[in-house]
């Protein structure tokens, strides 16, 4: 079963494009290396304090999927200074 979700996050910390740039490479290398997903950044590449990430991942079940992108979006909100302003659960 192959899940994918969709997030819009606003970054409230990020002052320049440096900072954000910054954080996002963090969220993303930590994101692939812990929860075993494909994840990169979709939109608004060029907007200051708001990006749009797509996530991935392929399980056996979509309990399990779920499971699996349900944990990274409770680890990104408790980990990073983010909001989650939009999710969208995909089937890929």
């Amino acid at each position: 079963m192959i899940l994918a979700l969709k997030i819009k996050l606003h970054l409230p910390a990020c002052q320049s494009l440096k900072d954000k740039r910054r954080l996002l490479q963090s969220l993303l290398t930590r994101s692939r290396r812990q929860f075993q997903i494909a994840i990169c950044e979709l939109a608004l590449q060029d907007k200051l304090q708001v990006t749009c990430l797509e996530a991935c991942t392929c399980c056996e079940s979509r309990v399990q999927a779920e499971r699996v992108l349900g944990s990274f979006l409770r680890w990104i909100e408790a980990t990073y200074d983010l909001d989650l302003v939009e999710v969208e659960w995909r089937d890929a």
